[in-house]
Order: C-alpha cells, then structure tokens, then sequence
C-alpha cells in the first residue's frame, strides 16, 4: 500500500460511547422516516429554562463570544464555589475549580492528571459507559467492582476492600448513578471512606452530575463532605442534566488546587477554554436557587411520576426483575430471562445488545444494552421523555417481548439436588473456582438447551449461561470466558510521623507538557486588567472584532428554537455537509460527511488527530517556530515532537532538505501551519509540491494540515491546501475552524476532514473525549459557511484592517536599529527578532535574557501583554498579535519603543572585546577560556571555514567576542550594521 493506515494500539484498545452510536442510529432512522421512540440518551426532555437561555442571547447580544480564560470565568468559578458550599458542603476557592466542555472531559482530565501509566481506576458496575474508556485512554486498567441488583446495586465495600491493591489510584463513585439510579446513603460513603483513608495513594473521583434529580426520602452526599475525605476527592458536576443544558456542553471539576492546577494545564493543551456564552447560561442557571428552584423541582416531579410508572408496568411483567431508582432518569431493568430465545428472521437473542437490536428493528424503540454500562442481563431504559410517550414506548416493548418465547420458562423443570451439585462440582473444577464457591441454581431449557448457574461468595453474586450442547462456560456480564478473580496482597500503608496522608504524585505526563504560554499570558493580562492595570494584551490569537451579525443571530435562533440538546458525536449532518461543499468550492478537495469531525475547537480536531495516528514512539515533524501546543500534543499521546528550525532569512518557510533529512523510519506525522502561527508566513504552492515530492517517499508519513488561518491572507500571497496536491489527499488530515476568519473564538468550533479511516478513529476518540461540540455553536457555524466564498465582503473588510496595522507595525520596527523581520503574508501576528536587547540588565528588573525575560520585562515596565518566541520554538523573537485596533496597535509601539529605548544595548556596535577573532582564524577544534566574574569558564567550538556548530546544525558567522555574565556571542557584520545572532551560555554550554 502507498499509505500506512495503521492507527494507535489506543484507538483499538478504546470502544466507541455505545449510548452515542445508538442515539445516532436511532436519529438517522427517524430522519428516514421510521416512527423511532428514543430513550438511549441521558437528556432531559425539558427546553433549557428560560432564564438560561436569555442569559446565552444577552451574552451574545452583548458580544461575549471571545476566548474566556482557560479554567473559565472568575465570575462562574466564584459562583460555582459558592454553590458547592451552600449545597454540598465543601469549600473550594475559583483556583480549585476548571470549568470544561462538559463533564465528560472534566473526568478524562482528571484520570490523565492523576493516574500513570498501569495504575487501577475502581469502578463499581454498572457503570456510566465511558468510565473504562477513559481509563484506558489514560493508560490505566480499569477494575470492575460488580454489584447486584438484590443490594440495589450498591458496592458491597468488603468486596471494594478486597479488590484494592497497591495500583489503585483512582475509585470512581456515581451517585445518583447513571445507569442504575441507585443513590448511596450516607452511612454507606462513610464505610467507603473508611477504607480509602487506609490507602494513601488512593483518590476518589466523585461524579454528582445527576444531584439535584433525586426522589426523596433519598438525600444527595457528597463524598468531599465525608471527614478527610475532601484532601483526596476530585468532585465532577455540571449542567447538562437538571438544567436541561446537554447541548450547551459545559461541565466543572472541584478539588485540592495541587491536582485542579494539573487539570486545567491538560485543559490549556486539549480544547483550551469552554464556550463563552454556555459560561454566561451557567451563571443564569446558578442564580435559579438552591438546587435549582422551583424550575428544577417541577422537572424532578415529572421524572418520578414517570419513573414510578415504568417501575409498575415493568413489574407486571412476572419474568422481569428491576431495582426501583432513587435518582437521575433510568430504570436498570433485567431481560436476561428473553435471552437465548430465536426470532424468524432476526436470529438468537444472545445477550443485552441483540435484543436492543431486536427491539430497535422489530418495536422501534431505542434502548441501551446493559452489557455497555457493565451488566449483559440488563437494559437501560431512559425515562426522559414524556409521560404519553413512555406509555406507547411501553406498550411496544410488551408486544415485541410477549413474540419471543423466554430462554427460562417461568416455572423451569428443576434439576435433581444430586445432580445439580454433581454440576457444581464438575463446573466448578473446569473453571477453578475458588474453594468455597457453590452455585445456588441450575436450570435447563430442552430445546435452547440452556443452563443457568448462579454462584454466591464473599466477592458477591455471579451469574454464567451455558449455550449450545458444548456448554461453553461463559459471563453473562462480560461475555468473555471466565477469569478467576486476582489474589494480590493488598499494601495498607499506614501514615507515619511526617507522612502525608494522601499521595499527591501526578502523572508523569503531567510533568512532560507544558502549560500553553499564550493561554497563561493572556490570563495574567487578564488579571492585571481586573485589577485596573492599563495593559495592551496583545498575546491572544483572536480577532478583535464582534462576531458577525448573522452569525449572532444564528446562535440566538438556536437557542429560542429549542436547539440545546446533545448533537450526534461527529457534528449535525447539517453542518458537515456544509463543510463538505466549502472544502469542495474554496479548498479543491471532496469529502463526504462521514469524512467530517466536528469538535469544541481545532486544538481538539488536532490533538484527537495525533492520538488516533500516532503511536508510543511514533515521531512527529513540527517547523519552528510552531504554534505552542503542536510539541506538547505530541507528547501528550506518548510522541516525539521532532523540531525541523527555520530562518527568518528564509520567511520562516521549511527547507525541503532540512525536511527530509530529519525524516526516519519512526517518522508518523508532519503538522503544517500555512498562514502560519506565530510568523504569519504561507506557504507558496510550488515549495508544497516539493515537500509533497518527500512525503511521498515515506509509506509511514502522514500531514496534518492546520488550515485555521487560510482566510486571513494578504495579496499576492495565496492558499494551498496540501490535501489538493496530486498524492496528498490520501495521507493528508485537514484541520479547520471557525474562530479566526469568523471571529467565533468564544464559541468553540472546529473541525477535521479525511480519510474516512483515519476520521473515524478520531470520531471513535472523541465520543469518549467531549462527545459533540455546542448545538448552538454549529447552528452558528452554519451560518458562517453561508456568509459567501471565503466569507464574503464581512471578511475582506477584516482582513484589510488587519493588513493596515501589519503595515504599521513593519514601517515601525523597521525603524528600530538591530531589529530584523519578516513580513508576514497571512495571520494576524508579527513574530519579531529583538534578540539585540538580550543581556542588557535592568535596574529593579535584573538581566534581559531571553524573549520571556524580554516579554516580562515589557509587561511590567510598557503594560504590554507579548508571547515569548520561546514558547513557538524561537528564543530570538516575540510574537505581536495585531489583532487590536489601530490606534492600541500604535499606542502598544510607542509603550513598547520607549522601554526598549531605556535598556542599554546588550551589544554596542563598536564593542570592547575581551576576546575576539573572525570564523576564518578558527579551522578545526578550538578551546576557548572564557571570562565570567573570577571564573574561566572552557567552552569548546568547532569550525569550518567560517562555520561554527551551533546545536541544530552548521551556521556561518564571520565574527565573534565575548561579553560579561559568561556569554559568547556570534555575529555576522553586514555594511554599516551589526546583527547579533546567537549568545552562547559558556557557564552551562546551552544557547
């Protein structure tokens, strides 16, 4: 084959959400016509209250869709923290809280923050059909703690106590729980929390999302409230469920700041910051009232008028059994007893997903196999719809059951006492059962000859079926053949003098990213603003125009139509076949929807596209400089990010050669930027071709082609999309968005197209990452797509006003001796060498050493916010958003100029040399002694002919000297000028 289509081990090791590919299917029926009846989905059926929704219109109305800080506003953070205090009682401060694009990426983030690689997440089934998935996204092994239905499927904590070893890092506890219901009484907690204090290294991850959905005499605990346990307890909550607000996404996570912190620097490398108007909606959902109000108990009375009818109906039905819930909006119902019978042109119903099939295609009615949320006996049904509906619902499933002939009659013919322990016996030596272990029943039916077994322990009750006359032993739970439980000598470390009660060791990967640079600048500009300092924040990658008109009202329309709830994983149908024809009108490239994902932002496409590609090991080839979180992403799914430099000589632009030379066998992923971020630079067809000529020789080599900026482009400079080139498409992963060209920042909106192959692997991801992106969000972006080619007069009007402070910007540093720039062709950003000011100290600031010591400097004495070139790759240069009007851009120079003006040039251009020479003097290896205070300092530097090695590679010089603080710098002279171009550290042989 041209192309290697190998995906990572991860993408197989990880089930797509079960709920999410029935909802899907179930939606595509209907839209085809068929009468389906959904209740697969955790949704309320209610509109999102009205006071929610105006709050969203007003935050759109009043142009609140930017960027918010990457843990959420301080204002929601505040109001959230207040809410967990007055209800739940546990106290956190907005630095313990990092609001997400839903709970779902809240608990994948906590499970990447504290879990490393082999350690056990506890999880009590059933369970939310996500939790193993997320483990296993994190490396970690998910361990199955089963419960039984008899117990109301709460955990048995002997049982939790004897499955703890000394990798358990994380339980996950669910209450109300989905799929269940069932709500752990406090008493209960407080025996789980006995046992997690007895082990150090464990955590709790609280999921509480369905709290306020709670039927009384049932009352809601959280288990941060227990005593000692709020040090160890990540606490999930959000407002998809009692708010009514599943399409809005936005969710929250509570806990000790050490670990928060780790969260939110994940957070700041995968989606960065949620929605800023679902943020605004939250807060109008806070201000409802204790537990939400009047609003939320009236939905409550609902449920439970429906649940207690399902409990009734269901119950009448003499082979079914259910537990009765006391929470959230589902009924856990065993059908087991229809398993093994045989329908006439369906085939066997052999376990929960076959007969939710069965029912699906025979009652048209959409229901959740069991087997997903860990339990094959049963089936969840969702009573989050209409009374009258759950009637005809009802109604259907009686008439397709009352069709098939029970697997186990209701009075089955009884096996003799002696031959059932003579089965006992002769089952129990095959599997190796524990000694101890005896089975309770056996039955058989004649003609599906069936057997099944139930056995009871200290571990809690198990069920088994037997088909076919092999009698293949089998778990009806797992369907898998029988494992025998571990026997591991549980470590119960115990506190000593000194000994920190809980372990606060984070991931390794955790310690291996770095927290996005813009993200953390823009927040501390943020802060500086709130607290009255006039600082120019010219950091963030976002336009400073309002988001268009008819874009606006699109939002605005979404949410008065009712247009809040979940969307299918991949994005509206609506939507993808919009992107299809743009990328078929404007880019020359066809794609089909199922080719298509759409997610909260392209940070997301990206980082889901790296995981699905890209192996442990694997390398990933990025220019630089490169836009921040390319290199962490990569680490972040176990990559290499290989760095390819580029020249500002050279307009940034990649060295075909430099590319191919860097290339091994290892090589997996290309990441491509064109306009570029940080340097503005496009990449020119012809140069594609060439790069494109190499990626062809490498099976192994896909690109990923991050086209966000490809509407901000200034003449003559063009777009190319890589994908269009001859070859291309079939390797090449196409990233876009809506958040520059559109000015949609705020409202988290991007997308991948691809091969369908590699797009489903990301589709598959993402169903356990976020699920989809903002209901309102793609109604937006649907509009945007309609705006015209290349988004109309609205966007040529942006881009010229961009293209006029670019031109202001160049004439004013060009004016500025010892700067060097190249102009950019696209973007909205001046990636600026003033590497001429390093080594000037400062007084009451200290020494300029480096684009972040140069950017604090500025930030302090200019109130200007800038990003540090070191950030993209390139310590030499800083990055200037222009994205501000032209009259803060002019304001922002003449703030910068004047405190570059006050530091002493790091280089004069007639120096006092301690030392110096030309590159021509110097043949071959040279040891140099270099002063620095008292101390030499030896440094050795190899030459060729003018060429010293530096690093990366060979780079001409045709002088050098040195200065003070132990630096050697090198210079090339050029008529009347003289450009520093790199300080060597002699005291600790870096540059």
């Amino acid at each position: 084959m041209d192309v290697d289509l190998t995906l990572s081990p991860r993408v197989d090791a990880v089930k797509p959400c079960k709920t999410l590919a029935i909802l899907d299917q179930a939606t595509a029926l209907s839209k085809a016509g068929v009468p389906v009846i959904m209740l697969a989905a955790g949704e309320p059926d209610f509109d999102t209250p009205s006071v929610i929704a105006e709050a969203g219109i007003n935050a759109i109305r009043e142009g609140y869709t930017r960027y918010t800080p990457n843990a959420g506003t301080l204002e929601l953070r505040t109001a959230i923290c207040q809410k967990l205090i007055e209800e739940n009682g546990i106290s956190y401060s907005p630095d313990q809280v990092v609001v997400s694009n839903g709970a779902k990426q809240s608990i994948l983030q906590a499970v990447l923050a504290v879990c490393s690689p082999g350690d056990e997440v506890i999880i009590p089934a059933p369970f939310w059909v996500s939790y193993p998935e997320i483990a296993r996204l994190a490396d970690t092994t998910p361990v199955i703690v089963p419960t039984s239905m008899s117990e109301n499927f709460l955990m048995d904590c002997k049982l939790l106590e004897a499955t703890l070893t000394e990798k358990s890092r994380l339980l996950i506890l669910c209450s109300p729980s989905n799929p269940t219901g069932s709500v752990y009484p406090k008493k209960s907690l407080e025996e789980i929390a006995k046992i997690v204090a007895k082990h150090p290294r464990l955590l709790v991850l609280s999921d509480e999302i369905y709290e306020h959905i709670i039927y009384a005499p049932a009352v809601h605990t959280s288990f941060a409230s227990l005593p000692g346990m709020w040090e160890r307890t990540l606490t999930v909550n959000g407002f998809s469920k009692a708010f009514a607000m599943t399409g809005w996404r936005l969710g929250y996570i509570a806990g000790p700041k050490h670990f928060i912190l780790a969260c939110a620097k994940i957070q700041s490398q995968f989606t960065s910051s949620a929605s800023s108007i679902a943020q605004k909606a939250a807060l109008g959902a806070l201000s409802m009232g204790y537990a939400g109000g009047e609003t939320v108990a009236t939905m409550v009375k609902a449920f439970r008028e429906r649940r207690d009818f399902l409990v009734k109906s269901f119950g009448e039905l003499e082979v079914v059994k259910c537990s009765e819930p006391q929470g959230a909006f589902y009924l856990f119902i065993d059908l087991s007893c229809y398993y093994g019978a045989e329908v006439e042109g369906f085939g066997v119903i052999n376990g929960s997903e076959s007969l939710c099939q069965y029912l699906l295609d025979r009652a048209q009615v959409a229901l959740l196999p069991g087997g997903a949320c860990g339990d094959d006996t049963c089936i969840r049904i969702s009573y989050a719809a209409s009374l009258a509906t759950l009637q005809e619902a009802f109604g259907r499933i009686k008439k397709a059951l009352v069709a098939l002939r029970p697997a186990v009659p209701t009075n089955p013919p009884t096996v003799p006492a002696s031959s059932s322990r003579t089965h006992q016996s002769t089952m129990a030596a095959n599997a190796g059962a524990p000694s101890g272990i005896g089975f309770s029943q056996s039955c058989a039916h004649p003609k599906q000859r069936s057997l099944l077994f139930s056995y009871e322990s200290s571990r809690g009750t198990f069920k088994f079926a037997y088909f076919t006359s092999r009698f293949s032993l089998r778990s009806v739970d797992k369907s898998k053949e029988l494992q025998l439980p571990r026997i591991t000598a549980v470590v119960k470390a115990q506190a000593g003098p000194g000994q920190m009660d809980v372990d606060p060791t984070l991931s390794p990967r955790v310690n291996s990213v770095k927290p996005s640079k813009t993200v953390a600048i823009t927040d501390q500009a943020t802060a500086l603003l709130r607290a009255g300092v006039p600082v120019i924040a010219l950091a963030a990658g976002e336009p400073d125009f309002d988001t268009p008109s008819v874009i606006a009202e699109a939002g605005i329309n979404a949410i008065r139509e009712g247009y809040t709830r979940y969307t299918p994983n991949t994005g509206t149908l609506e939507l993808r076949t919009a992107i299809c024809r743009k990328l078929k009108e404007e880019n020359g490239i066809s794609y089909t929807p199922d080719q298509i994902v759409v997610s909260n932002g392209a940070k997301q496409s990206i980082h889901q596209a790296v995981l699905a590609v890209c192996s442990p090991g694997d390398e990933v080839i990025i220019p630089a400089p490169f836009y921040v979180s390319y290199p962490e992403i990569a680490r972040l799914a176990d990559a290499t990010p290989v760095i390819v430099p580029t020249s500002i000589s050279d307009d940034f632009l990649m060295d075909p050669k430099l590319l191919e030379d860097s290339l091994t066998e290892k090589s997996r992923l290309l990441i491509l930027c064109s306009p570029s971020n940080p340097t503005g630079s496009v990449y020119p067809k012809k140069l594609l071709e060439e790069i494109a000529k190499i990626v062809t020789k490498h099976p192994r080599l896909l690109v990923l082609s991050d086209e966000i900026y490809e509407h901000i482009i200034y003449a003559p400079a063009t777009h190319t999309s890589f994908a269009s080139l001859p070859g291309m498409w079939e390797r090449t992963l196409t990233v876009n968005g809506f958040s520059k060209a559109f000015a949609m920042t705020g409202w988290r909106l991007g997308y991948i197209a691809g091969p369908k192959h590699f797009i489903s692997a990301c589709a598959k991801i993402q169903s356990q990452f976020t699920s989809g992106a903002s209901s309102i969000s793609q109604k937006a972006g649907l509009a945007a797509l309609s705006m015209g080619y290349a988004g109309g007069e609205t966007v040529a009007t942006m881009v010229q006003a961009f293209k006029e402070r670019r031109n202001f910007l160049l004439k004013s540093f060009g004016e500025l001796k010892g700067v060097k720039i190249s102009e950019p062709q696209g973007a909205f950003y001046l990636f600026i060498d003033l590497s001429c000011y390093y080594g000037a100290e400062v007084e009451g600031f200290g020494i300029i050493d480096g684009s972040e010591s140069l950017c604090r400097y500025l930030i302090d004495r200019a109130q200007v916010a800038l990003v540090p070139g070191d950030a993209f790759g390139d310590d030499s240069c800083i990055r200037i958003s222009y994205a501000a009007s032209l009259e803060t851009i002019q304001e922002a120079f003449m703030r910068i100029k004047k405190a570059l003006a006050a530091l002493r040039p790091a280089v004069p251009e007639i120096p006092t040399r301690l030392l110096q020479g030309h590159g021509s003097d110097l043949p071959g290896s040279v040891f140099l002694k270099v002063p620095s205070g008292s101390t030499f300092w030896p440094v050795e530097l190899e030459w060729r002919d003018g060429m010293a090695w530096l690093g990366q590679g060979w780079q001409k010089f045709t002088d050098y000297y040195f200065i003070g603080f132990g630096k050697l710098v090198l210079f090339t002279y050029e008529p009347s000028s003289v450009f520093q171009v790199v300080i060597f550290n002699t005291s600790t042989s870096e540059i």
